[in-house]
């Protein structure tokens, strides 16, 4: 602990949600003069570690770590609560500051677009494990056309898919299901592109490939869901092959299908706005 002074992401949130979030965090360590932590819980949302999903070197907090730093009398904290407050002071007294949230945070007062870019930078060096990378270019493979991606976002907490004992969705917060998005796939498909679907509910990956037989790829899954920690390599998976195609058709408020098309440096169009431009990936 050389640096007296340290500024933690702390999330509960899933796979994008903390990306996201860390992201911002280390690029605004220096700027602060802090070291930035990752703390990267293992819960309902994402139930595995940090180093088996990724293999770049990130400042991952350990519990001791974070114990170490937190619990100490003489340290003083100040903490950022997302939904209270959406940018952090640059001049925070506080030895540590605390910053729990769902997505990425601002300093006061800076430029977004400068902030996105600086955060870009930082996620388009995250490698996924390799495993993962495997599996991303075995399923890319059965692509014979360039491809456009679909991201089908459908739930939180909890969704369907088939493993052992079926689970069925908690919240459907997100799309209401393969409707808007099969009404562009017609489009994409009639412009020379093939699909890559890919979702948190695999009836709809099934069903668009159903409907357009020969031109939908998708990543077969496992027996477990997101909450264990194949299901989430299968979302790392899902994640960076994504990345790989020329666009992205997105579910509108999913940060999923935002990063997605950030590591990628691709447009994303949200299903069913109208936002859909093929021209643009000629």
């Amino acid at each position: 602990m050389s640096n007296p002074r340290a500024i933690f992401a702390i999330s509960t949130s899933g796979l994008a949600n903390r990306i996201h979030l860390a992201a911002s965090v280390i690029r605004l360590g220096p700027k602060l003069k802090r070291m930035p932590y990752i703390v990267w819980p293992e819960c309902e949302q994402l139930k595995a570690p940090f180093n088996s999903l990724f293999m770049t070197n990130w400042p991952i907090a350990g519990q001791d770590e974070f114990q170490a730093w937190l619990f100490r009398t003489e340290r003083t904290t100040k903490v950022y609560n997302l939904g209270q407050q959406f940018e952090i002071a640059p001049d925070d007294k506080e030895d540590i500051m605390a910053i729990k949230s769902y997505t990425a945070v601002r300093l006061a007062g800076e430029s977004h677009a400068e902030a996105v870019a600086e955060e870009n930078r930082i996620l388009r060096a995250l490698r996924p494990v390799a495993r993962a990378i495997v599996r991303v270019e075995t399923l890319l493979e059965k692509a014979r056309r360039p491809l456009v991606g679909f991201h089908i976002r459908t739930g939180d907490i909890l969704g369907r898919h088939f493993c052992k004992d079926f689970v069925e969705r908690k919240v459907n917060s997100f799309s209401n299901g393969v409707d808007d998005f099969m009404k562009e796939a017609s489009t994409v498909i009639a412009a020379g592109f093939d699909i890559l679907v890919c979702s948190d509910d695999v009836n709809c990956e099934r069903a668009l490939a159903a409907l357009y037989p020969g031109n939908v790829i998708f990543q077969e899954k496992g027996l477990g869901w997101r909450e264990t920690a194949d299901g989430m390599v299968e979302a790392v998976v899902d994640l960076f092959a994504l990345s790989r195609t020329r666009a992205i058709v997105g579910t509108s408020g999913s940060q999923f299908s935002q990063l997605s098309a950030s590591l990628g440096n691709i447009p994303l169009f949200l299903a069913g706005t109208g936002q859909l431009n093929l021209k643009a990936l000629r």
